[in-house]
Order: structure tokens, then C-alpha cells, then sequence
């Protein structure tokens, strides 16, 4: 079943930040905009984005942007070119709220609150007359002929000109559009498996491949272990290595909190977009610069030979549990000096302390993911226009695409850069025919 004023020049699927800035971005008062959204409201997980905070982007520049999205982040530089931080950060201010950062450059509405965030959003939506329709899944999309609906000024349209799509909602109801943009997320904080997606699965009717979905910014589950016998044990900053067949393959560095089950916090989570079963992880639970911790705990230790272990690690901001942890498995007893610790006690103190390795066994799923490591493959998409490579007139905005990005801002830049991007590259590809 058609809806009377059933055509648009763009039709969006998924009111998530990225696809209701990319409907913003389409600003034309001749151009009719639709979003379809499977659920009763929109922009779900932005609400939950920052514990409810919204951080909504980073105050670093684009090359700092850059080491944060693993091996796919070079799709983004001409998408950060076009639209970046101080972009949006402008947009927010110009419609009503001010952003400000914190010590870390992590970018915040003044008023914590992500649901105001959204109201811009939804704000500027009906400013510039885009049509929401909740509840409305889309589960089918095919190319169509839109001769006759499409107003032209121009005579004589080719074949490839009067084509556009036809697209059914779950309940029947159809419409008809002259561009196609799925935006409809990732498989993170989704109970559905990752194979039915629908963005996924419009996607790969329409020819193009999904790198297999999983949990990025998760947390790691380790085999027994008994650092977990610490659940809520917080570092303030850790080093981490992961290890791929005893090969260091990866590194990052911050907070980490240990679980019941495994390990978290940003650092974890940075890091959980590359783990697998079997890798293992080597910490660091004091960081240095120079990277000398062992030099630099040996001659520390040496230092304070007359005072006990205990206050002379109190001085790495180390939790009395931990510590007691840290010397039962150093086998050192009690609470000796400095001095009277033997060489080999000492040495595998120091070896805990900076390289204490554990096993990974896994990682949380995906419907307990921050964001979806996987999705429509960055080969077969336009990184200048955000226009698939396969068909024409179809675009990709936000986590449906295999790019994810650290915690700390990145994964909300990257919707709302990519969504303006396929906006107004839409925007303009129609403009000669409006």
C-alpha cells in the first residue's frame, strides 16, 4: 500500500544522529526529505552515548582523529576535511547549546544532557520540513522508475536519471524516493542477530559486501584467572599490549577497570576492537614516558630500601587490595623493606607490576557492544560523497559502515561528518534538476 504524497527525493532510513543530520544537511525547501525508523523514537543509543552525557566529539585535530578508527581511519580524512569538530561544535552553538570539554578535549553540551542534544536535532529537523515516521521498518528496497513523480527542469532525462528505489515498510506501507541513504547503525545494543540487520541486509541486496559484525568497545573476558578475584579494581593509567601469536600486534594506554569475568575501561575498550580468543594481553600497571618502568621501579625500590613494600607501592596509586594481590603472587610475605626483599622476589615483583599477562577468552556481544566493529565494507563506498561504488544514487552514513572509532567523541563525529557528507552531496547531485 502507497501513501498519497508517497514520493521524495530522499528517503533515509534510520533516525540516528547520522541520519537526521544528513536530512538537516539536505537544506532546500524543494528537496523532500523522509526518515523511516523502526522504533517509536529516534536516536536511541545517542541517549545512552557518554553514560547519558553525549560526548559528542574531541577537540583534537584531524591527524589526532585519525589513530583513532584502527585500520579503516584513512576513509575518514576527506570526510573530516569537508566537515569536523569545530563545524559541529558551531552548528550546536548556533542553535542554542553551547559545547564545552573537559581536561581530556572530550566534548560535551553544557548541560550533560544528551537528550538535548536530540532536541536540536529533532528541531532542526522540522525546521527544514523533514517528514519522521516512526515504527516503520523497512524491509524491502529495489530500484524503480520514478518518471512522473520526479519534478526536472530539465527535458529528455536519461534512463539512469528517472531511476530511484522503491521502498516497503514491515506494515505494507510503500514509498518511493530518488535517492536512498541507509543509516540505520550498527549491531551494538541490539538483541536481533547481526545478519538481519535490516541496514545490512538492504545493503547486501543491493550487492554490497558486510564485513562480519562484532563487538567493538566491549568489554575483554579472560579464561579463569585470578586477577579476578579484584572485581572493581580501577587504574587510573595502564599500559597495554596485545599479543597475536606472540606477536605484539597492538597498543594503547589509559584507564582499565577490572570485572568479575574479564577486564574494562577506556583503555580496554580501545583496545577490544582487535582481540580474539587466545590473544593475550601484557600490563603495565605503572606508565612512563620513556618507557623505562623497570629501570625506573628497580632504582624506586632500591631507593626506599628502609621503608616497607607496602607504603613504597601506595606511591603508584595502587589500592591496598591490589597490592596484597600484587606481593602474594610475587610470593613475598608480610610486609618487609625494600631491602630485605630477595633479588628474585624483587625481579618478579617488578616483572608483575610491568608486564602481568593474561588470557583472553573472549569479548562481551554484541548486544552488550558500544559500537560494531564490521558492516558495509569502506571499499565499495565514495569517501568524497559517501555514494556507493555498486549503485547509483544509494549512500551510507554512520556505524552501518566497517569504521569504528575509540572512545572519547570519535564514533559521534564520524556519524555526523558522514551524514553531512551524504547530505549535501545529494543535495548537490540533485540541485541541476530541482
Amino acid at each position: 500500500m502507497f501513501e498519497k504524497n508517497s514520493y521524495f527525493d530522499l528517503a533515509i532510513i534510520g533516525a540516528g544522529p547520522a541520519g537526521l543530520f544528513a536530512g538537516i544537511s539536505c537544506s532546500n525547501p524543494d528537496f523532500k526529505v523522509l526518515i523511516l525508523e523502526k522504533n517509536e523514537s529516534p536516536a536511541k543509543k545517542l541517549l545512552l552515548t557518554g553514560s547519558g552525557r553525549c560526548n559528542i566529539t574531541h577537540t583534537g585535530t584531524i591527524d589526532d582523529f585519525l589513530k583513532k578508527y584502527g585500520l579503516n581511519s584513512l576513509f575518514l580524512k576527506p570526510v573530516f576535511q569537508n566537515f569536523f569538530n569545530q563545524n559541529l561544535i558551531d552548528f550546536f552553538k548556533s542553535s542554542g547549546l553551547n559545547i564545552i570539554y573537559d581536561a581530556e578535549g572530550r566534548c560535551f553540551p553544557v548541560t550533560f544532557k544528551a537528550g538535548d542534544v536530540l532536541n536540536i536535532l529533532l528541531k532542526e529537523s522540522r525546521k527544514k520540513n523533514i517528514e519522521i515516521k516512526y515504527n516503520s521498518e523497512v524491509i524491502k528496497s529495489e530500484e524503480a522508475d520514478i518518471t512522473g513523480f520526479k519534478k526536472s527542469r530539465k527535458t529528455n532525462l536519461s534512463s539512469a536519471e528517472n531511476k530511484g528505489f522503491k521502498i516497503i515498510s514491515k506494515d505494507g506501507t510503500g514509498f518511493y524516493s530518488e535517492y536512498l541513504l541507509i543509516a540505520a547503525g550498527g549491531a551494538s545494543y541490539c538483541n536481533e542477530a547481526a545478519e538481519n540487520r535490516g541496514g545490512y541486509v538492504l545493503a547486501r541486496n543491493f550487492g554490497h559486501t558486510i564485513k562480519n559484525p562484532e563487538s567493538g568497545l566491549a568489554r575483554i573476558l579472560l579464561f579463569d584467572n585470578e586477577i579476578n578475584c579484584l572485581p572493581g579494581t580501577s587504574f587510573s593509567n595502564v599500559e597495554i599490549s596485545l599479543y597475536k601469536n606472540n606477536k605484539k600486534y597492538a597498543y594503547t594506554a589509559g584507564e582499565m577497570i577490572i570485572t568479575h569475568n574479564g577486564l574494562s575501561g577506556p583503555a580496554v575498550l580501545n583496545l577490544s576492537r582487535y582481540a580474539a580468543h587466545n590473544d593475550i594481553l601484557s600490563i603495565s600497571f605503572i606508565k612512563r614516558e620513556d618507557g623505562l618502568e623497570k629501570k625506573y621501579l628497580s632504582s624506586f625500590i632500591h631507593n626506599h630500601s628502609a621503608e616497607p613494600i607496602k607504603k613504597t607501592l601506595k606511591n603508584f596509586n595502587l589500592t591496598n587490595k591490589f597490592i596484597d594481590f600484587l606481593l602474594e603472587i610475587s610470593k613475598i610475605s608480610g610486609n618487609p623493606i625494600c631491602g630485605n626483599i630477595g633479588k628474585t622476589n624483587k625481579n618478579l615483583l617488578i616483572n608483575n607490576l610491568t608486564g602481568y599477562n593474561v588470557k583472553i577468552k573472549g569479548k562481551a556481544k554484541l548486544n552488550e557492544a558500544m559500537v560494531t566493529v564490521g558492516g558495509v565494507s569502506i571499499k565499495e563506498i565514495n569517501n568524497k560523497t559517501m555514494e556507493s561504488k555498486i549503485k547509483k544514487k544509494l549512500y551510507f552514513a554512520g556505524e552501518i559502515m566497517d569504521i569504528d572509532g575509540d572512545t572519547g567523541g570519535y564514533n559521534l563525529q564520524a556519524a555526523f561528518s558522514t551524514g553531512f557528507l551524504a547530505g549535501t552531496s545529494i543535495l548537490k547531485n540533485c540541485a541541476n534538476t530541482l
